[in-house]
């Protein structure tokens, strides 16, 4: 106890005596062990921001990830957009007008938009966003015929029925089809 009490008192005295790390600052980290560059703390932050791996100016190959994301992310919006206008929980059949550009166009805003936003940007994966919509509107009637009970569980029934009537399997059809409703 003496030895803290001695440590304590000693402390006390260079405080009231004034110099290095008496001014009431609160000095913690490499502050004290690294002299800092003329310029203060901004220089060494950014000298060591720039040495970062991600700040590299160089050219990276993008990942083949992303644009596969986006595929399958364009895939699932055109039957989302078209249940969002087809579903009856939806209450769109109220609406006077449709949706601009039918399912094919909501399809398409809902796949960029979305893909955007979860942060594939690039031109890439846009472009492989909007072929997955244009893709599964081409050929979505080909799932109706493969498994239409599982399908009519989420889609209204008598539209399950007029897609098997109106279509054959194996085929893809226009996308004129889907501009308005």
């Amino acid at each position: 106890m003496q030895d803290q009490k001695a440590s304590f008192v000693a402390r006390m005295e260079r405080i009231q005596k004034g110099g290095v790390n008496t001014n009431r600052t609160i000095f913690f980290g490499m502050d004290e062990a690294v002299p800092l560059p003329k310029g203060g703390v901004q220089k060494a932050v950014e000298a060591r921001a720039a040495k970062a791996p991600w700040a590299r100016t160089g050219k990276r190959r993008g990942s083949a990830k992303a644009p596969l994301l986006a595929l399958v992310l364009g895939m699932l919006a055109f039957p989302a957009a078209l249940l969002a206008m087809l579903h009856p929980a939806a209450g769109l059949e109220a609406m006077s007008a449709p949706l601009p550009g039918g399912p094919l166009g909501a399809g398409l805003a809902l796949g960029l938009v979305t893909a955007f936003v979860i942060g594939l940007r690039s031109p890439l994966a846009l472009v492989a966003a909007g072929c997955g919509t244009l893709a599964m509107a081409a050929g979505f009637h080909n799932l109706v015929h493969a498994a239409p009970d599982l399908v009519a569980q989420v889609f209204p029934q008598d539209w399950v029925n007029m897609t098997l009537a109106q279509t054959t399997l194996g085929t893809l059809r226009p996308l004129t089809e889907f501009l308005t409703l």
